[in-house]
């Protein structure tokens, strides 16, 4: 016989357990969703190396062929100086950095503000008491608008910080009879604020990053371009095993990547996002679909990235064997 005391906590605990999904339904998704942020950054960093190797290049050419002259930069490599960097200048006297600044420098900020907003997800559905998720989902709000920040700051605008209000626990005296319940409660809740108020934000760094990577993508197009048709030379030239069996390679090469575009991981990566946002939103959305697509996001981001660091550690050469 229970007694008249239990009876609210009995009706609070099948409150809770009927809420939704249960926040362990989230916890594999959110963490391949992580894991495949990380790729994605990995990627672009390699993608970067790629764009400034090829700029690099192209400034040495120009002075080997005479096009260009280097020099110091005013005022440095001097005894007194602080820097010593090396200028290239043209015929109309127009300079450049011998040197120059990684290409894509303002995306790897962006990737890695990213980073940390999904880490937070993750740190949200790994917290094992009300307290630290509250702190988590805190915690979280604030890497949304910093990365609302970046993004307005490399677009050149200015950012506006909105007054979130702080996310709290509806902490009641019965709860401590379900605490566990009561806790996976929150970890949705927060989840479900968190998401929701990055959204928008994300909706327009994805787009923005989608822009940048497939302008950013033609640099290592030409190499594998260049690969393929220096293959099939060297075929016409020296019909053989060996080289046959590199143009197959280099062309394999080029078709991977072509297939694996760095702007579709984008494309993946918005998507993936607002399933999870639907999810959190409606329970009556299918679990199943929204884990497809965070797979779907989680296995371009690690092929991309294989990619990439590949041609990267090759210098973006042709590889000799």
């Amino acid at each position: 016989m229970y007694s008249r005391a239990l009876i609210p906590v009995v009706l609070i605990c099948g409150g809770l357990a009927v809420a939704g999904c249960s926040s362990t339904d989230y916890t594999q998704p959110i963490s391949d969703f992580a894991e495949a942020t990380q790729n994605t950054e990995a990627a672009i960093v390699a993608l970067d190396k790629q764009v400034t190797d090829a700029y690099a290049a192209l400034l040495r050419s120009r002075v080997l062929a005479k096009k260009s002259l280097v020099q110091p930069e005013k005022r440095n490599c001097q005894v007194s100086s602080d820097r010593c960097r090396l200028v290239i200048v043209d015929r109309d006297g127009n300079k450049q950095f011998l040197s120059p600044d990684p290409a894509l420098g303002k995306t790897i900020i962006l990737m890695g503000s990213i980073r940390m907003y999904v880490e937070g997800l993750k740190a949200i559905v790994n917290a094992e008491t009300a307290e630290a998720v509250t702190s988590q989902v805190n915690a979280t709000l604030g890497s949304v608008e910093a990365l609302a920040g970046t993004l307005a700051k490399v677009n050149g605008e200015e950012s506006s910080k909105k007054n979130i209000s702080e996310y709290t626990t509806p902490v009641g005296k019965l709860v401590s009879w379900v605490v566990g319940q009561y806790v996976a409660k929150v970890k949705i809740d927060g989840l479900r604020r968190a998401t929701e108020h990055a959204h928008p934000v994300i909706e327009r760094v994805a787009e923005y990053l989608n822009e940048v990577a497939g302008i950013a993508s033609d640099a290592p197009k030409l190499a594998l371009a260049e690969s393929v048709s220096k293959r099939a030379i060297a075929l016409e030239g020296g019909l053989s095993d060996s080289n046959l069996d590199k143009l197959i390679l280099s062309a394999a090469r080029y078709d991977k990547f072509l297939l694996a575009r760095p702007n579709s991981v984008f494309k993946l990566f918005q998507t993936a996002h607002f399933a999870l946002v639907e999810k959190l939103q409606n329970d009556d959305q299918s679990l199943a679909n929204m884990m497809a697509k965070i797979k779907s996001f989680a296995s371009e981001a690690k092929t991309l990235a294989k990619i990439l660091q590949e041609l990267a550690a090759a210098g973006g050469k042709d590889e000799e064997n």
